[in-house]
């Protein structure tokens, strides 16, 4: 699983809610305790004058890691109230 195109389906994560000053340092701090991130593992959706669209993409190394962010931070409160959505990429359509 760790290889580099390998079950990548399992590794990558969508993450919606988010603040527009959200950064990827932010994310990285989120998302790094549950395991192993993929070198430039973390893509925010910007919007024209910089800030967070309030979506990000964030790739691990491993899908068990990947899912236990999702079981601990998918329906998160974040602070402004808003609730932080995480789901495997590719049900992205959900």
């Amino acid at each position: 699983d760790r290889a580099g195109g390998a079950n990548v389906d399992a590794r990558a994560l969508c993450v919606s809610g988010l603040p527009p000053d959200c950064k990827e340092l932010d994310l990285y701090q989120m998302f790094a305790p549950f395991g192993a991130l993929h070198m430039r593992s973390i893509s925010i959706m910007k919007l024209p004058n910089g800030d967070c669209k309030g979506s990000a993409f964030v790739l691990f190394l491993d899908s068990t890691e990947a899912q236990s962010a999702i079981d601990t931070l998918d329906v998160y409160l974040m602070p402004d109230g808003t609730e932080l959505k995480v789901y495997l990429r590719k049900n992205h359509h959900q």
